[in-house]
């Protein structure tokens, strides 16, 4: 999920100078109130959030693989696949906030994914969905809804309250997954 940072599982890709994630459509927070020294913090945190939502784009797309594995049914890989499309909206979303506040554009290098498919057995990947899914997707929604329940920026607002929605669903998934992982022989 977007704030698991404390999982070393997966690493998180170095922020480059690029525009390829941003979408010139989104709505822009308003920056002309701020400090300079305001607008750099802000900048990093969203940077923060956009490289631990881009993270957890792969961690989907290895779950959606460890379903397979698995031989889950369609229900769960579907909710897996939204997953990973919510992640990826949840970077650009990041990644623009965090262009707009820094004043020049922003967005994920290259990811390194060396021996993210180390975790096959079904034992691993329940105890892999409890932490990130269970507990690091329900934290996550929270703390967004925290953050959106305090945030005077409209925009701003409304993207810490589209992250707190899919982050719940995620950790739906998760307990769904351990429901169905429940019926298995371990």
């Amino acid at each position: 999920g977007l704030m698991n940072s404390g999982n070393s599982r997966h690493l998180v890709a170095s922020v480059a100078s690029s525009s390829a994630w941003l979408d010139p459509q989104l709505a822009q927070p308003s920056v002309a109130h701020l400090t300079t020294s305001e607008r750099a913090a802000l900048a990093q945190h969203w940077q923060r959030l956009g490289q631990r939502a881009h993270a957890s784009i792969a961690a989907f797309a290895r779950f959606s693989l460890q379903l397979l594995a698995l031989g889950a049914p369609a229900d769960l890989v579907e909710r897996c696949t939204q997953a990973l499309a919510d992640e990826t909206e949840h970077a650009k979303l990041c990644f623009q906030l965090a262009s707009s506040y820094a004043g020049q554009a922003l967005g994920p290098g290259p990811l390194n994914i060396d021996g993210s498919l180390s975790c096959v057995s079904l034992r691993e990947i329940v105890d892999l969905v409890l932490a990130e899914g269970c507990f690091g997707e329900t934290s996550a929604a929270l703390e967004a809804l925290e953050a959106a329940d305090s945030a005077t920026d409209p925009v701003v607002r409304e993207v810490y309250a589209k992250i707190a929605r899919d982050q719940q669903r995620h950790a739906e998934l998760a307990f769904r997954f351990l429901r169905w992982a429940m019926t298995r022989d371990a």
